[in-house]
């Protein structure tokens, strides 16, 4: 969310850069899973791959005030504090949420952008929609959570032929593992860890909860395909080693897509 919240507000396109480095924030001196850094990455490819520094560098700067009025638009009614009493660490999990709000809250994406809530007995007819991001950028952090084979990072638990968005979250001691999945039909939660806390290594999102989400898509069995491309977005070229558009010097360029008019348009 926070990253289609950039993409709306023309900060970044999957291509941009951000910078992953060490760095210390009021409160937070956030370290990737692995703790490494990579000194920059493309935004794409930090979402994908669940990067904590990058995201917490990218939420100071679209203003965590607003990424938290996200978080309550998408029904993450757990989130009552304000932005001080979380700070940057928010993006990266300090805020509680139950798993059935962040399963309807991803739903949202796969509606392209359209808030709705949830229902619990078939005679419940609610039906208000409220969009909270745009289309184009539902579509393009869909398209990244949709394609892991895209940057060589194939799972052997997804079966050909199946297509589903799904991101993954592991908590700082191996305490939770969570999984939300979502295709145009259904939006699938599965949280894995013990009742009372205790940790373990084996309590990671990708190796428990992922294979079960994949699991129950395949039980679903229905027909789907990838994202329906939106009229608003569009694919243009960039520059390979900066993300930005092609200047006199750029020798090779890769092809991204894009929000005309409001990705951001700056030469290299």
């Amino acid at each position: 969310f926070l990253y289609a919240l950039a993409f709306d507000r023309g900060l970044i396109s999957p291509s941009s850069f951000i910078a992953d480095v060490p760095a210390d924030y009021p409160g937070i001196e956030p370290e990737n899973y692995n703790r490494k850094f990579r000194g920059v990455v493309r935004a794409d490819e930090a979402l994908l791959e669940s990067l904590n520094v990058p995201a917490v560098e990218l939420a100071g700067r679209v203003g965590l005030p607003d990424v938290l009025n996200l978080f309550r638009n998408a029904g993450l009614r757990t989130l009552s504090k304000n932005s001080d009493y979380y700070g940057l660490g928010l993006v990266i999990g300090t805020g509680d949420v139950t798993l059935l709000d962040l399963t309807n809250a991803y739903a949202t994406l796969a509606r392209g952008g359209i808030w709705m809530p949830y229902s619990i007995s078939a005679d419940d007819r609610t039906m208000s929609r409220t969009r909270i991001i745009s289309e184009e950028s539902a579509f393009l952090v869909t398209r990244i959570l949709q394609n892991p084979e895209r940057f060589g990072r194939p799972q052997d638990f997804i079966r050909p032929g199946t297509s589903f968005a799904w991101k993954t979250g592991t908590s700082s001691g191996h305490r939770d593992a969570w999984t939300v999945g979502y295709n145009s039909e259904y939006a699938v939660g599965v949280w894995m860890g013990n009742f009372d806390g205790r940790s373990s290594e084996k309590i990671v999102g990708v190796e428990c909860a992922a294979p079960v989400a994949a699991n129950i898509f395949d039980l679903l069995r229905c027909p789907v395909s990838p994202a329906v491309r939106p009229p608003g977005i569009s694919s243009r070229r960039v520059c390979a080693r900066s993300g930005a558009i092609p200047g006199p010097h750029c020798g090779r360029t890769m092809t991204e897509l894009y929000i005309p008019g409001v990705s951001p348009s700056a030469p290299c």
